[in-house]
């Protein structure tokens, strides 16, 4: 069975269609200053155990992530990063909700798509792009613009002249022959089919010129306009019509008759590029208008989402250059893309980034959109607690926004690294992988067909979780020659112990099996199976992976602490059997499955539960799970499978009798061969290598 395209180390666990809610309401909900008798109290004290180097960043360094420390020095994982791993485990294991605009950012997300091939999953968007843009035979119709910060709001001031081009370099007169004879040729190489009179994108034309050196600098640009990538330069000029005839270096309070002040931009490197823009200066007298909250934000989001990667591959550019302004009364120079249904879209290029017509948070079941508007006290809210904004009604039956809490009952320690044990490997990783952004491999294909967020219809893949791998001794990341993006990691060694412990009040018997398989995913089902929690920086590339080994579950004993006979003994607490508890959780919410959702099977029999513990527990070959080359990415023609295809898939192979292969069978033939007949082991050569092109024998066999 050949499986679609899967080259990402990571996947999804698709999101149950309904959420469990474990209490109907706030009143219901355990107090935290009173011992419950009913229910359970005490500490769990446990150990993470590196199975493979691992790193949890400090935060502090944007190219080195040092292992994170306390203030005494000492190496721990701190209580935060348990609990984050913990809050997404009970979203899956309790079924809880995936809250748009809270587990997950909720605005329309903005994207580029240029490059993508024909017959690719991408070119769906690329249809989009090329009709929002209005480009396909012609430029993008956008204006100029200046976006000024006034006070909190941002504010956009469109130009009433448009922006006019300026060649970096242009086309000397004596080229113009050989220039033209290879545009022809180029022309009847592109065409295809019925295609009678193909047209030739603008870039095509200047990479004719780059790539025979037809052209020389502009003789009306100074040498640093000519090679400025991501800058701007205040300027003089002089124009007729579209064409740019002088332009001067402008300086601040200067006057000139018979010139007009304007702004040059550069744009960021592209390949081939060739382009200037001069936008008129800024005039706060034109009409303009505020821009919209919804657009700044989702501009805002994908630039620090891409903010590490717009120094380019030489590091040549300021990421400072896509900002937005940060002084009140500051303005800078934009493309302006309005559009009624894609929004208000500035950009540095006229080839802006535009804004996909759904947000991510529209593509989640109904039950988890409403629990981010309704309360909804699902096993994650109840447990480990809650501070969100939610429409309640007043006395007088009216909505309004009131905002609601409740404090974890759950508190989490950081974990101490044993042995005094200290960061002893150093490995350089790329910094980032594909974003949400990514459609095919974020959403599900519906009838084996692509879906994007253009669709009014599509459906979120789920919670992302990361393939349990080999760690990579050399990480080589052939998307992008970008390696200003790289993160140097500090990580502690194979075998590294943390220990730490977290502290549990008034957790009913459920709520405090739920906490434990939460932490160490066994149920005690498969004794055989064991399963990895994935930590810290590194996991795309195999670091990360931690076995929890509980030393001791505890529960207080209140009694004891205020009698003479339990003081005296010193002994507060009794042990609880973890198994146990797990095992009352699972039975309490199948039980629960079946009586609200009509669901017979076992909770653990879902096909969520088991594509969670499969990737927890199986380990795949990095060439089965590694991030594709760029080329690859973007032309590909089919898209991710789902874990359970994935799971589907290796249980028929482990069913199937093994294959040999050619090394597997050479070894066996030569064995029965014996020593000393050297003509039928060449025979046997000559064999294997006619039903396998390229094979030679293994050099241990040599």
């Amino acid at each position: 069975m050949k499986m679609p395209y899967n080259n990402n180390p990571y996947n999804f666990i698709p999101l149950f269609e309904h959420v469990y809610t474990r209490y109907d309401s706030m009143e219901e909900l355990p107090a935290h200053g009173v011992w419950e008798r009913e229910l359970l109290s005490g500490v769990i004290t446990c150990t993470f155990t590196a199975e493979t180097p691992v790193c949890v960043s400090n935060g502090e360094g944007k190219e080195e992530s040092d292992f994170f420390r306390q203030v005494d020095g000492s190496y721990v994982i701190p209580g935060s990063s348990i609990k984050g791993i913990i809050r997404t485990n009970m979203m899956i294991l309790g079924l809880g909700a995936l809250r748009p605009g809270e587990d997950l950012d909720d605005v329309r997300m903005l994207y580029r798509a240029m490059a993508s091939a024909k017959g690719s999953v991408k070119e769906l968007v690329k249809q989009d792009y090329q009709e929002v843009l209005g480009y396909k035979s012609g430029t993008p119709r956008v204006r100029a613009c200046y976006v000024r910060r006034e006070g909190k709001a941002f504010v956009i001031y469109p130009t009433e002249k448009p922006f006019l081009r300026v060649a970096r370099r242009i086309l000397p007169e004596e080229n113009w022959a050989k220039y033209k004879a290879l545009c022809e040729k180029a022309r009847k190489d592109k065409k295809q089919g019925k295609n009678d009179n193909p047209v030739l994108l603008p870039y095509e034309y200047t990479k004719i010129k780059v790539a025979n050196q037809l052209t020389v600098p502009n003789p009306i640009c100074e040498e640093k306009w000519v090679d400025a990538w991501a800058d701007t330069f205040p300027v003089w000029y002089r124009a007729s019509g579209e064409t740019v005839k002088q332009m001067e270096t402008r300086t601040a309070g200067e006057t000139r008759e018979g010139w007009s002040p304007g702004v040059l931009m550069a744009t960021g490197y592209m390949e081939n590029q060739n382009t200037l823009y001069l936008f008129p200066d800024f005039d706060e007298a034109v009409e303009h208008f505020t821009w919209p909250a919804q657009d700044r934000l989702a501009y805002e989001m994908d630039y620090m989402q891409r903010k590490n990667t717009l120094r380019g591959t030489k590091g040549n550019m300021n990421p400072e250059f896509w900002m937005l302004p940060q002084k009140d009364g500051q303005a800078e120079p934009f493309f302006l893309l309005e559009d009624k249904t894609d929004g208000i879209v500035v950009g540095k290029t006229p080839y802006l980034r535009i804004a996909f017509q759904h947000t991510p948070g529209e593509g989640v079941p109904e039950a988890h959109r409403a629990a981010a508007m309704e309360l909804t006290l699902d096993y994650p809210y109840a447990v480990l607690g809650f501070a969100s904004n939610y429409l309640v009604e007043d006395e007088e039956g009216r909505e309004k926004k009131k905002n609601l809490a409740y404090r974890s009952r759950v508190s989490f320690g950081d974990f101490r690294a044993r042995a005094n044990a200290e960061p002893s490997l150093h490995k350089k990783v790329p910094g980032c992988g594909p974003k949400p952004t990514s459609f095919p491999d974020y959403l599900l294909p519906e009838n084996r067909e692509v879906k994007s967020y253009n669709d009014d219809q599509f459906s979120l893949r789920g919670i992302k979780q990361y393939w349990l791998k080999p760690p990579q001794e050399q990480v080589q990341d052939k998307r992008k020659k970008n390696t200003n993006i790289d993160t140097d990691l500090n990580l502690m060694g194979k075998g590294t112990q943390f220990t730490g412990k977290i502290r549990f009040r008034n957790l009913a018997e459920d709520e405090l099996g739920l906490l434990l398989w939460c932490l160490t995913l066994d149920d005690g089902q498969e004794p055989k199976k064991t399963y990895f929690q994935t930590v810290g920086k590194g996991k795309p590339w195999g670091y990360g992976r931690m076995k929890v080994t509980l030393d001791a579950v505890e529960q207080l004993c209140p009694e004891r602490l205020y009698s003479a006979s339990g003081l005296a003994s010193g002994k507060y607490t009794q042990p609880l059997d973890a198994q146990a508890l797990i095992a009352a959780y699972c039975s309490h919410m199948s039980q629960e499955l079946k009586a609200r959702w009509r669901r017979k099977a076992p909770i653990r029999e879902m096909s969520a539960i088991q594509d969670f513990l499969y990737m927890h527990s199986v380990e795949r070959k990095p060439e089965e799970v590694h991030y594709p080359e760029l080329e690859d990415y973007k032309n590909r023609e089919q898209f991710m499978p789902t874990v359970r295809e994935e799971r589907k898939a290796a249980e028929k192979a482990a069913k199937e009798p093994a294959v040999e292969g050619p090394d597997e069978e050479y070894r066996r033939r030569m064995a029965e061969l014996g020593e000393g007949d050297w003509m039928k082991a060449v025979k046997l050569i000559q064999d294997i290598q006619k039903r396998h092109k390229g094979w030679r024998p293994p050099q241990d066999t040599q």
